[in-house]
């Protein structure tokens, strides 16, 4: 534009008069009837005749405004510069994009099933997780779903550096988009770990392992620019959150993450700690307190504990909910466990559902309770006293089973929960030190939460 425009100066200032062709808009010439239409017609001496013009001789208000062709001027390139500056340059196509993406290759390991119950916490589950490199060498990955992005200078002819990346991936219907940005060395790669949140609603709903497709995209980033050099579509199975996934953990004891089926904040267990409290002397619900009329017995602690887990027992057992036997059951794996909202609207449930609704309000109340596994079977522990690096005297327990048992007592349940402690499999071949005792405190000050269950 500058230099079309300095052209025309150019032309206009060397040429002061030239020929119109009947002298009516003078451009140049000073032949006009009267020279008043002549824009640089001075004094008409080099313009010929028109067709009844004379020589020009009033040409004299034909004086070249230079004033005007100077703002003229100035508010073309004004408006030239302002077009520049509000214009960005366009680099994603052609010749500059593949030179900068040529080089760039991302290569998405991500899983193909992901577990409802652990999907909003995939980020601790894999918060120091390992997977090998081609090098032999481990790296660490924040996700189940790894991207790697090379940077091979050997894939291009220009000048290699290192490259600025973004990735975007989501589950259609399920997750938000996830965005992760970095930087990939010249003649390296990197692993970047995109972490969803899922939608709460989305995976209730899922009543049987769903199929869903998984979107990633992977972008250079230049001048601002998003150059895309990766786009895929995987598929996905997304599993109920009542199943307990088979993925790699992170921890070493994946029984662990049990502690999102208690979920003690529930409505439904808040309901029946009121219940509770009903039970209990004057109504008062003390947790590891003593209530007056066992201040003189032997030992009042216990007593005042006992009192009110007997309460907890006594209503959960009044919601008749049947113990239905799982013969298949030989831990959590893979396994489906209702929570314990479910637990109380079926009125029915496996041993680690009692047992979870169990935990569930006793940890609601505040008591050291653990869930203790033996082999293919699960029941409830607490500490009768609160005490640091407790011992396996300190713990008290009740089969949970037998809340649906009309006739049994706390202390039967209580009773026949020592014998699986102490003897799990009745013939003393099972040593109490291979009980796995899971404390929900230890849990939650890993950071597993409970499940957002309604």
């Amino acid at each position: 534009m500058a230099k079309r425009i300095m052209t025309t100066i150019a032309v206009c200032l060397s040429l002061l008069a030239c020929s119109g062709e009947d002298g009516k808009d003078g451009i140049a010439g000073a032949d006009g009837r009267d020279g008043r239409d002549g824009i640089a017609g001075i004094n008409g001496i080099d313009g010929a005749p028109g067709k009844d013009g004379a020589p020009g001789k009033d040409g004299k208000d034909a004086v070249v405004n230079i004033d005007s062709i100077a703002e003229a001027i100035k508010q073309e390139l004004a408006n030239s510069l302002k077009d520049s500056f509000n214009t960005k340059p366009s680099i994603d196509t052609g010749n500059a994009a593949q030179s900068i993406i040529q080089s760039l290759n991302a290569d998405d390991g991500g899983t193909e099933d992901v577990y409802g119950a652990f999907a909003n916490q995939y980020s601790l589950m894999y918060e120091d997780f390992s997977i090998p490199d081609e090098n032999g060498d481990t790296i660490t990955i924040q996700s189940p779903f790894p991207i790697k992005i090379s940077n091979s200078c050997e894939a291009t002819t220009n000048q290699c550096n290192s490259k600025k990346v973004m990735v975007k991936t989501w589950i259609s219907g399920f997750t938000d988009t996830a965005t992760t940005t970095s930087v990939v060395p010249a003649n390296d790669s990197i692993i970047l770990s995109p972490n969803f949140n899922f939608k709460d609603n989305a995976l209730l709903s899922v009543t049987s392992a769903k199929k869903a497709q998984r979107q990633i995209e992977a972008y250079a980033i230049e001048n601002d620019n998003q150059l895309l050099f990766y786009s895929e579509s995987k598929p996905v199975t997304i599993h109920p959150m009542q199943v307990f996934g088979e993925d790699p953990f992170a921890f070493e004891n994946p029984y662990n993450w049990i502690g999102v089926w208690i979920t003690p904040w529930a409505d439904s267990i808040s309901e029946i700690v009121k219940e509770v409290a009903k039970k209990l002397p004057n109504e008062e619900l003390l947790v590891y307190q003593i209530y007056s009329k066992f201040q003189d017995s032997e030992d009042p602690m216990y007593h005042s504990t006992w009192t009110v887990i007997n309460a907890v027992f006594e209503v959960l057992q009044s919601r008749n909910i049947k113990y239905v036997q799982d013969a298949g059951a030989t831990g959590f794996i893979g396994q489906k466990i209702n929570y314990p909202v479910e637990t109380l609207r079926n009125k029915q449930g496996i041993c680690i559902e009692t047992a979870v609704l169990f935990a569930s309000v006793l940890e609601r109340i505040g008591y050291s309770t653990s869930i203790m596994m033996i082999p293919g079977h699960a029941f409830v522990g607490w500490l009768k006293e609160r005490k640091e690096n407790p011992q396996y005297e300190d713990f008290d327990v009740v089969e949970t089973t037998m809340l649906g048992d009309k006739n049994a007592t706390f202390l039967d349940a209580n009773l026949e929960g020592i014998n699986k402690y102490y003897d799990p499999l009745g013939d003393e071949s099972y040593a109490i030190e291979n009980i796995i005792n899971i404390p929900i405190d230890s849990i939650r000050t890993l950071g597993i939460i409970p499940n957002n269950i309604p």
